[in-house]
Parts: C-alpha cells; sequence; structure tokens
C-alpha cells in the first residue's frame, strides 16, 4: 500500500509539479504610488496579461487588472516585468529582460499573442518592428561598429537567441572585462492547425487494367509543427478523407485515415513571409465502404483498397504572420488492388498513385 502510494506521488510531481510550484511561488505588482499588492495569482494569458495589462487573481472568485500607467514592476513567479516608456512611441509597456548588462534585451506580448521584441541601453527603450530596425539601431548606438561587425559574424534578426546573443556580444565588446558574450538557446515552440488539402491524382497498374486520371478527393485534419531552430520544425499531420471514383465499368469507394510526419526547412525566414521545404512521409488506413467492382473486359470482379498504404510527399509551403500556410505539393505511392473472382484465389495488383495536392492550414494562436 505504502508503495503504491508513492507511485501515485511520483506520478502527481511529475505531470504536474511545474503548474504546483508556479501557484505556491510567490507573485507580487508594485504600484506607481509605493503599494505593494501581495498574495496574488497572476493570470498568464496574454488575453489577460500582455505589454499594456496585469490581470491577478486576489480572491477566489474574482480577477483584478491594472493598466501600465498604474505599475511600477511586477513578479509574476518567474520573471520580473518592468513598466517602460518605449522611445518611438513614447507610450509605456511592460518588458521582462532576458540580457543584461551596458545594454539589454528585451520581450513582452501583446493582447494577439505576437512576442515583442526591444533593445535598451541606461537612457532608452526601443521596439524592434523588424530585422532593420535593429541593424539601423546598432550602428547608430555602438562605437565602432564596423569593427564590432568584424568580430560578430552572426545574422543578425530580431529573436530570442539571436538578439540575446547580439547583445551579450556587444557588452562583451565594449566592456571586456566586465561581460563575456554568451550563448541562448532557441525557444522550441508549438503550433496547432487545422488543414485542407484537395488532391488530383492518377492511378495506374502495370497491365493497364487500372486507369484513373483527374481522380479528385479533399481531405481534412488537425496539425501540429513544433518549431526546433530558425531553420528547421517538425511537422504532424493527422487528416481523413472519403475517396469515391465510380463509371460505368469501376466504382472506388473508402475512407483513409492518415499519418504523416515531414522535417521542414525554411529557406525564407522572416516575421512576415516564411517559406518553406517539407519532405514526408505518411501512413494511410483505408476502410472500404462497401464493395468495390471491376466490370472491364465482361467479367465482374469485386475489389477491395489494401488496407495499408505508404505515400512519399514533397511540399513547398508559404507561410504567412506565422498563422496562415498555403502549400503545393506531390505525392506518390503504391498499393495493392486486391480482386476476388468467383472462384479463383483473391490476386494483388501492385498500383502505382501520383498526383499532386494544395494546401491550406490555420494555425491556433499561441503564446510562446
Amino acid at each position: 500500500m505504502i508503495r503504491q502510494h508513492q507511485l501515485i506521488l511520483i506520478f502527481l510531481l511529475f505531470f504536474f509539479g511545474k503548474d504546483l510550484i508556479s501557484q505556491t511561488s510567490i507573485q507580487y505588482i508594485i504600484l506607481k504610488n509605493n503599494d505593494t499588492l501581495k498574495d496574488i495569482r497572476i493570470k498568464k494569458n496574454y488575453r489577460l496579461t500582455n505589454h499594456k495589462t496585469v490581470t491577478f487573481k486576489k480572491s477566489a472568485l474574482k480577477n483584478y487588472s491594472y493598466t501600465v500607467d498604474g505599475i511600477f514592476k511586477y513578479f509574476d513567479g518567474k520573471d520580473m516585468c518592468y513598466s517602460i516608456q518605449e522611445k518611438t512611441s513614447h507610450s509605456l509597456v511592460f518588458v521582462k529582460f532576458f540580457a543584461d548588462g551596458i545594454y539589454k534585451a528585451g520581450e513582452s506580448v501583446d493582447s494577439k499573442g505576437n512576442l515583442l521584441y526591444f533593445i535598451s541601453n541606461s537612457e532608452d527603450l526601443v521596439y524592434l518592428k523588424s530585422d532593420e530596425d535593429l541593424i539601423t539601431y546598432i550602428k547608430k548606438n555602438i562605437p565602432k561598429f564596423s569593427e564590432f561587425r568584424k568580430s560578430y559574424e552572426n545574422k543578425i534578426v530580431v529573436s530570442y537567441k539571436s538578439l540575446g546573443e547580439l547583445v551579450s556580444a556587444i557588452n562583451e565588446f565594449l566592456d571586456p572585462k566586465t561581460y563575456k558574450k554568451e550563448k541562448y538557446k532557441y525557444r522550441q515552440s508549438f503550433k496547432f492547425g487545422l488543414n485542407l488539402y484537395p488532391y488530383n491524382y492518377n492511378i495506374s497498374t502495370k497491365d493497364s487494367e487500372y486507369q484513373l486520371h483527374g481522380a479528385q478527393y479533399i481531405s481534412t485534419g488537425l496539425s501540429l509543427e513544433n518549431r526546433l531552430s530558425e531553420h528547421f520544425s517538425a511537422y504532424y499531420c493527422f487528416s481523413g478523407s472519403w475517396q469515391n471514383y465510380t463509371d460505368n465499368d469501376l466504382l472506388f469507394n473508402y475512407i483513409s485515415y492518415v499519418l504523416e510526419a515531414h522535417p521542414e526547412y525554411y529557406i525564407l525566414n522572416n516575421r512576415i513571409v516564411n517559406l518553406k521545404i517539407s519532405p514526408g512521409l505518411s501512413i494511410a488506413y483505408n476502410y472500404n465502404l462497401h464493395e468495390n467492382y471491376n466490370r472491364i473486359g465482361g467479367v465482374s470482379k469485386f475489389i477491395t483498397i489494401s488496407p495499408y498504404t505508404f505515400d512519399y510527399l514533397l511540399d513547398i509551403k508559404v507561410e504567412f504572420n506565422k498563422y496562415i500556410n498555403f502549400n503545393l505539393g506531390v505525392h506518390s505511392s503504391k498499393f495493392n488492388i486486391i480482386e476476388q473472382g468467383s472462384l479463383s484465389k483473391p490476386e494483388y495488383i501492385i498500383t502505382k498513385l501520383q498526383g499532386i495536392r494544395f494546401g491550406f492550414t490555420y494555425n491556433f494562436k499561441t503564446k510562446l
């Protein structure tokens, strides 16, 4: 009995330990009038707590919100967030810093879930809307920029990893006795989506007994993308489709459930438009709805599609604002059509399928 209780405790700590620690950690808000709000639970959802607002729960039933104008800083149990005036807009924003020194790198999130990045020195906080904003800023503000650029060969882009490493390198360049260049890990992120794929394909066999040209169907499903680095991600999709083709002599009518996996490489990678190449493999489970048939040559044969098929895929994807994807791809597979005559044994006919697919995926907005 004791051992069972220990196993249950280990299970709870493993799966819920992070949440338990977050719920019991100290959180507080310091207002502009120097009052401190304690014994609170800050809401982490970006719709409630973002670059302009912090929402917290003081009692069991009610949420309270403060705008950035009334708060000096707050601690959410993990990070300290400061209320600072942004130079260009002259408006206050909440910022947490992840690289410190002569120059600092900071981030926040807006009410739509978009990450916002900032760079700061002892005088100003500047919002970095684009990579060009960052390059312009450091050219203008870093002494001996050309000399620094010769020693720093990394690509300069606005992201957690790139901005953190850039700022730490600048601090080391300006004061090597105090600061050392640091490495930052790329933040993995996940995107869940809904997708729609219209297909156009041809089917053929070696003896030309089965020939389909321009057959079409549509699949819908759910997708998951795990962004692993600035240039690579892993993409998974589970989808279903109803494939129905019929004429006077031939009937195919079955449902397919498909699981596919792709490594994705970002050819073009920026905040507005991304271009990706995505080779992949898929496995499909095919469920024949009823007896399909082939009446070619005046002989009626009942046929079924083999229960499993494997597909090779190659997609080119264009992604807008991280949430909307369009893609064009080719796919190819081989599978068996199983003929069952009235007297003969089942005959397995190797069949080749080739085609193209168009795609649309909408990714839900998630805080990274």
